[in-house]
């Protein structure tokens, strides 16, 4: 993995994210970057393949960082670890729409996900844009992913799919949205009622009641038959069409 820039103005975020990610790959050299200028400089220079950007940050203009993003096809490039409050709330803001992001992480399960997410980019690293512009578009190429009962895994894996076709030209962005949606919900599914028997009323009344499903799954993941179980993801990419399986 090449240098990856971390976009924050707390030095001491930083320094924990940088210690988070040598726990994955030992070897692993970041930088601090704590202004949307330097970067937006770092990003068109250097390429990046990986970016960690706190969105959080209310001393970081990330709207103006985006927005520059966005303009330039270049800068799209970098996948996007992002950091914030409310993964809903950021979503919703549709401040990152049409970029490369791979995973949006909360700040209170950031020490619990990060390595997970740093660990599945690091070993699906062929994914990421740049390593797919060699890319021999005339191949069939197909892969498999083994996911843990994690939703955030079900997001790191839709994501690095749906940029992956995206990045090979097989899919237009409105395309990738709706793969976005259809894998994510089959992913979800078969974590939540295919391996953890959560039902649709217990789900719903869960919600409800102001409960996390993060938290439910955690919950079934206590008893070890559960928590061994996993859902298996395989895709094949032709050069006119994409087959998808998933197993639980």
């Amino acid at each position: 993995m090449s240098r990856v820039p971390i976009v924050t103005s707390d030095k001491e975020q930083y320094d924990s994210i940088a210690d988070l990610l040598k726990e994955c790959v030992p070897n692993c050299e970041t930088v601090h970057i704590d202004r949307a200028s330097q970067a937006m400089d770092y990003l068109g220079i250097e390429m990046p393949e990986l970016v960690v950007i706190n969105f959080a940050d209310e001393r970081l203009d990330t709207d103006l960082l985006m927005n520059v993003i966005k303009s330039d096809a270049w800068l799209l490039n970098s996948g996007i670890i992002g950091l914030c409050e409310s993964v809903r709330a950021l979503r919703e803001s549709e401040k990152l729409r049409s970029t490369n992001v791979i995973a949006l992480l909360e700040s209170s399960r950031l020490e619990r996900q990060l390595p997970q997410v740093f660990s599945i980019i690091c070993h699906n690293r062929h994914m990421l844009f740049q390593r797919v512009i060699g890319s021999d578009l005339g191949n069939v190429i197909t892969s498999s992913f083994e996911l843990k009962n994690d939703l955030i895994e079900v997001s790191c894996f839709t994501n690095l799919i749906c940029n992956y076709l995206y990045n090979l030209n097989r899919i237009d962005l409105i395309n990738k949205e709706k793969l976005s949606f259809v894998l994510t919900e089959m992913l979800v599914n078969s974590i939540e009622h295919g391996n953890c028997n959560i039902s649709y009323g217990e789900k719903t009344s869960w919600l409800q009641n102001g409960g996390d499903m993060t938290e439910l799954i955690d919950q079934r993941c206590k008893d070890p038959a559960i928590a061994n179980r996993k859902v298996y993801l395989e895709y094949s990419i032709y050069p006119n069409h994409t087959t998808f399986r998933i197993t639980d």
